[in-house]
């Protein structure tokens, strides 16, 4: 066992209490997919196979109303900083086009862990800022990066519109693989290879089950019984993200690690249904801002904290994930702007009340801003109408 697991075991011994100390300094571990929707997770209902999600969602706190942004650069933006669209400047996709990025006078999540002595690392898509060496990973808190730059990429040649986009810390790389595995395998290096008098923040940003939709022939022939072939497919590729998340637990409980690991796993937002998704049984998806586009799967897992099983009943959204992670390893935020995001902790960890507060995610799709509003048990909602107009 590393001094730093040994520590959390101590502490919590000591207070018989499921709140960790700040010297505990733990792991953490974001996952985070693209494009998965609700009813893609087997702990779900879904009749696509995800063991280690079902495993990982049963060992911990799984998020009943969890919500994403509906479109995928507003979350990234939202969970690195805190801070709604509307603050940040960030509602749709960074496009290929893009010159500028997620703006660099934000504070980034991992400039904070970083400040408190973790080591950060970011693999996988990135899709803040493309274009600019400023606006990428290395420059905005990650000590290291591995990944591709732009919102997608085909999965086997690492190449969006004939150009190369896969890279290591800058430099680009042209290698052969399914970019899931190497997104794992990459992933459990960096475990495997840790410090263990250092902690770690580590970012594994999954492109699946984003189009193209492709994945390897053999576990496509895994799901014969779904007749659609985007269905097929699809299903193929979130199996294949299901296995690279069993690989990195397994580095992680090999380097004994698990114990003293927060992880998190979230989708960006809803899954888009033309393209093999599902949300089912929420309304809509990928870029609305109906239930189907917006809540997305997710859950948290820390076996020295988490009563196994636990169902959390409230909502819990992206921007809550910056002040939520900084309180579980004992950070204290020196914010440089106000951020909207609600500090979770307390009510994830010990069961305290949620804190109150309006609600409100905002993104760019279909040509027009679309906005969800929660206050208490409503929902105020502007998205597209059935001919493509406005409406609440």
């Amino acid at each position: 066992m590393s001094r730093s697991a040994l520590l959390l075991v101590l502490c919590v011994a000591a207070s018989g209490s499921h709140v960790p100390s700040a010297a505990a300094q733990p792991n953490v571990l974001v996952i985070i997919t693209d494009d998965m929707g609700w009813g893609d997770a087997g702990y779900n209902g879904s009749e696509i196979r995800t063991p280690e999600l079902d495993r990982l969602a049963a060992s911990g706190v799984r998020f009943d109303r969890y919500y994403s942004h509906a479109v995928c650069t507003p979350t990234r933006a939202a969970l690195m900083t805190g801070r709604r669209p509307l603050r940040t400047g960030v509602y749709g996709p960074s496009n290929p086009w893009h010159s500028k990025g997620l703006s660099n006078d934000e504070k980034l999540l991992p400039e904070y862990f970083r400040e408190a002595g973790y080591r950060t690392h970011a693999v996988g898509k990135w899709h803040m800022g493309p274009n600019e060496p400023a606006y990428h990973p290395q420059n905005r808190g990650f000590d290291t990066f591995y990944g591709h730059l732009h919102g997608m990429l085909n999965y086997r040649l690492h190449t969006l519109f004939g150009r190369l986009d896969w890279q290591r810390n800058g430099k680009t790389l042209d290698e052969e693989g399914y970019s899931t595995r190497l997104i794992g395998n990459e992933a459990v290096r960096l475990i495997r290879e840790h410090d263990d008098e250092v902690p770690f923040f580590l970012y594994v940003a999954f492109n699946a089950p984003h189009q193209p939709l492709q994945a390897p022939e053999e576990t496509i022939a895994e799901y014969t019984e779904i007749q659609g072939s985007n269905r097929r497919t699809y299903a193929a590729m979130v199996t294949e993200v299901d296995r690279a998340v069993g690989r990195i637990t397994a580095a992680l409980d090999e380097e004994r690690l698990t114990d003293n690991t927060l992880v998190l796993f979230i989708s960006d937002n809803g899954g888009a249904p033309h393209l093999g998704a599902s949300n089912v049984p929420l309304r809509g998806g990928k870029g609305q801002a109906w239930e189907g586009g917006l809540r997305v799967p997710g859950f948290m897992s820390w076996p020295a904290v988490f009563e196994p099983g636990t169902v959390y009943p409230d909502q819990i959204t992206t921007l809550d994930l910056l002040p939520t992670l900084a309180s579980a390893a004992g950070i204290e935020l020196a914010m440089p702007k106000p951020i909207d995001g609600r500090d979770m902790w307390a009510s994830l960890s010990r069961g305290d009340p949620a804190p109150e507060g309006p609600v409100l995610l905002s993104h760019f799709a279909f040509g027009f801003m679309q906005h969800a509003y929660f206050k208490d048990e409503w929902k105020l909602v502007l998205t597209p109408n059935e001919d493509g107009q406005p409406q609440f």
